[in-house]
């Protein structure tokens, strides 16, 4: 009995030795105090497992999702970024772990910011792939400039970086421009939609001036005014290799426009400009971009919509169409010129025996027969010219507006005018309402359906306009009108 003890208790100590788990004696405890010891541990170490939890969750998912074991990426370079948000205790991206590799990286619309981006960043500084980088709405703000400046310094092979739609103020503009213009191969820029203002206008008129490659900068939608209309005004006749230019939606039309226009008038590269929704009219601006289209000779395309330009400022800057013939658009819907400013437009593009003008845009404004027999002699003298009016541009009806009728026009008079020169008369949409042929209907049928004819016209009476129309076709009150006299 003794040896068989012993022989046991030997047998134990090799196992033990050999596995280190197994016990190397066997204890007998009873079922029921093993039960509660069980129990009792078990609810010990839940408690401790949840508080530890509940103050390491973020720690620990993060290792867990850079632990080598849970992944499959095996390139060096996606080892190195998770490893760099493993030290830096965030979340990689798994969008850019995918790309690396690729030549174009687009990040728009990720809520990112700085502690998720320094990784990323430090990833593309020795990125030798990447060359298009897209940061759209990703949070950047002051704080990221620096370390996207540094990236910036290490990666020289990234031609196109689009920082819209972010916090970007005028306290980072000086350094960024600075990085931006050592860059020996960038070549687009976009910066549009930031807070930049006057003090970030002068870094941009240094950056345009001194950078090497760059083609296209976009600086749309900031709060650029007066003084940074004539910080680029002066720096345009330097920008040597900037071809299109995207100034749309700020202040500059506030600025002194007569510094802006000299620069573009000595411009040599130019060839896009948008400068709509700046403020340039009623006509302050009008008669400085008149000159600059007079000598400048590389300028392709013009953008001047939304800049609230009147008849006046139209005919100002139809001057600059007498001799231009680099031209091949221009851009002028929604600006308050009415049938007379695109009279004018028109004619001065028609005096230009040169002209090279492929597509005129005048859409939202409404124009009457005047201009209408003025374009049919632009489609002999300037067959390819495009001409774009109204608010419907394919619509082939021709209106009549109703800035230019007759002041002793009564309203129904108005309507009768509108559908002889539209060919749409009243009567053929109230025909069909007509149940008993006596061409009559309700009153309030009748208003609902001119409200229709006239939507379709572009037209609009006003109240008093209306009360007068319905005493002149009602005056007895009989809630009944006749439309006889509105048929064609």
């Amino acid at each position: 009995m003794e040896i068989d003890e012993k022989n046991h208790e030997k047998h134990s100590i090799e196992q033990k030795d050999e596995n280190t788990v197994i016990p190397s004696t066997s204890v007998v405890v009873d079922q029921s105090d093993s039960t509660n010891f069980a129990n009792t541990m078990k609810d010990s170490s839940i408690g401790k497992e949840q508080s530890k939890l509940a103050g390491n969750s973020h720690v620990k998912r993060c290792k867990r999702l850079l632990s080598a074991k849970d992944h499959w990426y095996t390139d060096p370079d996606q080892l190195e970024y998770l490893n760099d948000c493993r030290l830096r205790g965030t979340l990689p991206s798994g969008y850019f772990i995918r790309h690396l590799k690729d030549e174009s990286i687009s990040l728009k619309y990720s809520v990112l910011g700085l502690k998720k981006l320094k990784p990323i960043f430090s990833s593309i500084s020795n990125s030798l792939n990447i060359t298009q980088l897209d940061l759209t709405n990703t949070c950047l703000n002051d704080e990221c400039v620096n370390h996207l400046c540094h990236m910036l310094r290490e990666n020289t092979f990234i031609t196109n970086l689009n920082l819209s739609e972010n916090h970007l103020t005028s306290k980072s503009a000086e350094y960024l421009c600075e990085t931006l213009a050592l860059s020996t191969e960038l070549l687009q820029l976009n910066l549009r939609k930031n807070l930049f203002d006057d003090i970030a206008g002068k870094f941009f008129s240094e950056l345009i001036t001194t950078t090497r490659k760059l083609k296209y900068m976009n600086i749309s939608y900031n709060d650029l005014g007066e003084l940074s209309c004539q910080y680029i005004g002066r720096a345009l006749p330097q920008a040597t290799t900037l071809t299109e230019f995207d100034l749309s939606w700020n202040r500059l039309g506030r600025g002194k426009m007569n510094i802006f226009g000299k620069g573009l008038a000595e411009n040599i590269n130019l060839k896009h400009l948008n400068l709509s929704a700046n403020g340039i009219g009623p006509k302050k601006g009008c008669t400085d971009l008149a000159y600059a289209l007079k000598n400048n000779l590389t300028l392709e395309t013009l953008d001047l919509r939304d800049n609230r330009i009147n008849p006046e400022g139209s005919v100002l800057l139809s001057k600059g169409f007498y001799v231009n013939s680099t031209l091949t658009c221009l851009r002028m819907a929604r600006n308050p010129m009415q049938t007379a400013g695109c009279y004018a437009i028109l004619t001065g593009v028609l005096k230009n025996p040169n002209c090279g003008l492929l597509e005129l845009d005048l859409q939202d404004i409404i124009v009457n027969q005047d201009f209408l027999d003025l374009q049919d002699s632009a489609r002999i003298k300037l067959p390819n010219l495009c001409v774009r009016y109204g608010q419907a541009t394919t619509d082939k009806i021709r209106v009549l507006s109703p800035r230019f009728k007759r002041s002793e026009c009564s309203p129904k008079e108005i309507l009768i005018i509108m559908g002889r020169s539209t060919k749409q008369s009243l009567a053929d949409l109230l025909r069909p309402l007509d149940i008993v042929g006596n061409k009559t209907i309700t009153r309030q049928l009748f208003v609902k359906i001119l409200n229709i004819y006239m939507t379709r016209l572009g037209i609009q009476f006003t109240e008093e306009q209306m009360k007068v129309l319905m005493q002149e076709l009602d005056p007895k009150n009989l809630e009944e009108i006749n439309f006889t006299d509105f048929e064609l």
